[in-house]
């Protein structure tokens, strides 16, 4: 193996032993229930994903890349849990489980096309990166007009999500913008144009989640460009309003959508109130996560399989009820420190288009994190937005390895002012 990047390989041998445990753990539960041990598709799913990040930090140390040691091995960390908690979710018959055996090597191959793309737009400072708002448009619209619908929504082909694009999109394009010296009032344009056609399509689209997503990375990057509390509160007001409008006014116009919204609200507010019907799942998901207690039924002992939609919209509380609260305390310093990792890459980055980039990407990450569990917990509606890194979702997935990769290019591509370069490994 490559000598480069030392703590990297270090950390991820540490990632492997924490992973073979857990399927061990998988393994024990089902012999305790007098299942057969053995699992194949738990053991060929994480055997790929941990030869691909052993590959990716062989491909990293090779290009002596200086980039952050730490972030790799806390996404594999993050993955592998998730990769092993959804196949031991998935019934044994599901066609689509022997699919997931490939979510490992496909997560290298975008976390690296992330890198290399983002590390040629970092060379031209940007340059093209406008071009990333009218294709967050055509990828939007596209699905919107020629997609498969499904559960009041629509998808690409083999009901794959095309709009989880939108993330990294969305993000170097407002890199971009907030980059350059003097905005153009052509620039200035064409993000109100983008920003409309993206606010009109995923109203259509009834895709909740995704906005707010992209509402939080447009105030948190004019936040950064101009230091400025007001923009947040017009930020929030902005969007206080649109979800006024959803409630209460968009009934004529887009029914579907608005019985959504309110279901959901109403869900959130007092799930008690109709256990049966639109709160059945806020409340099984309640049950499970109390469930678990402080130490957890184990991994692979739950029953979090009876609430609806738990490998996605509410795997944090399979992972309370089979980890409990001091194993989603861990998790959550995972996360943390995964974000935390993320932040110090932004501050650091020597330009305005390289830290508006990372500032992006973390913003996504942390956006996405909090509305999945705070979705699960009561703390917001459930908005359908994916655990990263966990839950289930290919695309998803995929584009989160990506903006690691982006996050990865920022930090080897502009290192902070003074720090030596060359056959050094950056470790803090």
């Amino acid at each position: 193996m490559s000598p480069g990047r030392p703590n990297e390989r270090y950390w991820l041998r540490d990632v492997t032993v924490v992973l073979v445990l857990f399927a061990l753990s998988l393994a024990g539960q089902r012999w305790l229930r007098g299942q057969p041990p053995a699992a194949p598709r738990e053991a060929g799913a994480l055997v790929l994903l941990l030869a691909s990040l052993y590959f990716v930090h062989a491909l990293l140390a090779g290009q002596r890349l200086r980039a952050d040691q730490r972030v790799l091995p806390l996404v594999g960390l993050l993955g592998g849990l998730g990769l092993l908690l959804n196949l031991r979710l998935s019934p044994a018959d599901e066609p689509w489980s022997m699919v997931r055996w490939l979510l490992g090597p496909l997560g290298a191959l975008t976390l690296i096309l992330g890198l290399g793309l983002t590390r040629q737009a970092l060379r031209r400072d940007g340059d093209w990166g406008w071009l990333a708002g009218p294709a967050a448009l055509g990828v939007l619209w596209a699905v919107l007009l020629r997609g498969m619908s499904f559960r009041g929504a629509q998808y690409g082909p083999g009901l794959t999500t095309p709009t989880e694009l939108l993330k990294p999109l969305i993000v170097v394009f407002l890199a971009w913008f907030l980059s350059r010296p003097r905005t153009s009032l052509v620039a200035s344009a064409l993000v109100v144009g983008v920003g409309l056609g993206l606010l009109v399509g995923l109203v259509r689209q009834g895709d909740l989640g995704m906005l707010m997503i992209l509402g939080g990375l447009g105030l948190s990057l004019m936040f950064l460009r101009t230091a400025q509390s007001r923009w947040l509160m017009m930020g929030l007001g902005a969007g206080a309003l649109v979800a006024m409008v959803l409630m209460f006014g968009g009934t004529e116009l887009l029914p579907n959508v608005a019985h959504k919204a309110q279901v959901r609200v109403q869900a959130w507010l007092n799930p008690w109130a109709d256990i049966d019907g639109y709160g059945y799942q806020t409340a099984q998901a309640l049950f499970a996560a109390h469930a678990g207690g402080l130490d957890g039924a184990g991994l692979g002992a739950g029953q979090a399989e009876l609430v609806p939609l738990v490998r996605s919209d509410f795997i944090w509380a399979a992972l309370c009820e089979e980890l409990g609260l001091l194993g989603c305390a861990l998790l959550l310093l995972a996360y943390w420190g995964l974000f935390a990792r993320g932040a110090r890459i932004a501050t650091r980055a020597s330009s305005g288009f390289g830290q508006a980039l990372a500032t992006g990407c973390v913003t996504v990450l942390v956006v996405q994190t909090l509305l999945n569990i705070g979705g699960v917990v009561r703390l917001c509606p459930v908005t359908g937005i994916t655990l990263p890194f966990v839950s289930q979702g290919g695309s998803s997935w995929l584009v989160c390895f990506m903006l690691i990769g982006m996050l990865l290019a920022v930090d080897h591509e502009e290192p902070a002012a003074g720090w030596a370069g060359g056959e050094q490994e950056r470790v803090s």
